[in-house]
């Protein structure tokens, strides 16, 4: 689980460690009092919330079954729906609330006992954790956010409210609703009204930019997922309709849904992982994946995306999950090494069912030059040069190849080669040209002759001179070889004394 978003302060820290062990001790008792003590501390905390719900739920399933569950429902109804003993009731609807937190029925009987027991913040948690199981139940979402409303909780009012209002575009009470708790929330903080007015305005700019989502084929899709509550498939064209409309928190809901139902569904996780970016939970997305390669030890592209996220974030200077991890240039080089090695595996394994693909020896020769095997690269830049269709590429790579094994003269001959079989007809120079030219130039100028040096080089700086560094290289060639004449014939005069 991904840490909480602020520092903690001791207290919380003591809580926080004192929850974790009970809760993997099995103490659930303890686990809920230690985590329901930093829900009070930090109220809008929503991974406490989280570890308070999964507390709640671990102690409720250890106290009822399959069995028992009929019976406790059936008790709980006749307490509370009909003699209205909300008290007597508490401890059996509690139960089954937590236990079955997607359970409409459990969740109303138990918030609607504690509210009449005087236990409003135990309600809004039972609430909380409904919709984290069904995030479009209006009008549970309404009954949260109106308990909050007038609890003068604006802060998650203004959460909630927020929610309902993009299910109810056109309902002008929760409009209302949502308007006066983002005032009463920035009054409180000490936000003078020309500023929240500009607040307001910016937030209304941003909404327009919003993607709109059609709202019948959304209501549509929602009405389809209660009708077919087991269907996986439905669930994901939900979650993909909400995260196109930017909806990250309903989105996420969605997922994490269908990821109780499908835990090894590569697609739901993906999807769920990159809603976790975008609302920067970069732990939780990791976890995610870490825990998806332990179910798929075998799957390349999901390794591949791990290890792609832990380099990506090696890479960023100053970001704070690369200052946490505290990665070392060696153990960044190592995950850049086994992202090489998981290409060329699959690269290995395409060309074993598709061996008459050039291209394919193409890419996995760049691999193994990459990684240092340049006799195995050129092994394969020599099968694809074979094909007329990839033979200038091919000779051009083997060139540069043998130029990196120090074997000049053999590097010359492959670019020369290629540049012959470039295409004759062309008003301008490619990038491949300049780059079989350039080479060449440099390769006579190490062997030391320096006419051929320019001659290569000269057609790239009669077109491109800022091309690399041509504009000063060819000065200092020409610089060179005018030096180099008066020793020359100097030399000459001697010999033939």
């Amino acid at each position: 689980m991904a840490s909480p978003s602020e520092p903690l302060n001791a207290k919380a820290e003591e809580y926080l460690e004192k929850g974790k062990r009970a809760l993997a001790g099995g103490e659930h008792d303890y686990a809920v009092q230690y985590f329901r003590q930093l829900v009070k501390m930090e109220p809008a905390e929503e991974e406490y919330r989280k570890l308070l719900a999964h507390a709640e739920l671990e102690r409720a399933k250890s106290q009822v079954n399959v069995l028992t569950r009929p019976f406790y429902t059936l008790w709980a109804i006749v307490l509370v729906g009909i003699l209205r003993m909300h008290k007597a009731g508490l401890k059996v609807t509690r139960i089954l609330a937590k236990s079955k937190p997607g359970s409409k029925l459990a969740a109303t009987l138990y918030a609607t006992s504690c509210l009449k027991t005087k236990r409003a913040e135990e309600a809004a948690l039972t609430y909380e954790a409904y919709l984290r199981e069904k995030p479009f139940d209006e009008g549970i979402l309404e009954k949260l956010s109106k308990l909050y409303y007038d609890r003068l909780d604006y802060v998650n009012a203004v959460r909630t409210l927020g929610a309902l209002r993009k299910l109810r575009p056109e309902d002008q009470e929760i409009d209302k609703m949502y308007n006066t708790a983002v005032t009463q929330k920035y009054t409180a903080e000490g936000t003078d009204l020309k500023k929240l007015q500009r607040i307001d305005e910016e937030r209304q700019k941003v909404e327009a930019k919003q993607p709109k989502i059609d709202e019948r084929k959304l209501n549509l899709l929602i009405e389809q997922c209660k009708e077919q509550p087991e269907d996986v498939n439905l669930r994901i064209r939900l979650g993909r309709m909400l995260a196109k409309g930017q909806q990250w928190e309903q989105a996420t809901g969605v997922f994490e849904a269908a990821l109780e139902m499908a835990p090894d569904d590569v697609r739901i996780v993906e999807e769920l992982a990159a809603l976790y970016d975008q609302q920067g939970k970069t732990a939780d997305a990791d976890a995610l994946l870490e825990r998806m390669m332990q179910l798929r030890p075998d799957d390349r592209e999901l390794k591949k995306k791990v290890l792609d996220r832990k380099i990506a974030r090696g890479e960023q200077a100053g970001h704070k999950a690369a200052a946490a991890e505290s990665q070392s240039p060696e153990a960044l080089e190592e995950l850049r090494q086994e992202r090489l090695e998981l290409e060329i595996a699959e690269y290995r394994q395409k060309i074993r069912d598709n061996p008459g693909n050039p291209d394919l020896y193409l890419q996995l020769g760049k691999l193994l030059r990459q990684k240092g095997e340049l006799d195995e690269a050129i092994k394969n830049f020599q099968q694809a040069a074979r094909n007329p269709t990839r033979a200038f590429l091919g000779g051009k790579l083997l060139g540069e190849t043998f130029y990196e094994k120090g074997m000049l003269d053999i590097a010359a001959e492959q670019l020369i080669k290629a540049k012959e079989r470039a295409a004759s007809r062309r008003d301008f120079m490619t990038t491949d040209l300049k780059e079989i030219h350039y080479l060449l130039s440099q390769i006579y100028e190490e062997l030391g002759d320096l006419d051929q040096s320019i001659e290569y080089l000269k057609p790239i700086y009669e077109e491109d001179i800022n091309f690399r560094d041509v504009g000063q290289r060819f000065e200092q060639l020409y610089e060179k070889r005018r030096k180099s004449k008066p020793a020359d014939e100097a030399s000459s005069a001697t010999s033939e004394e």
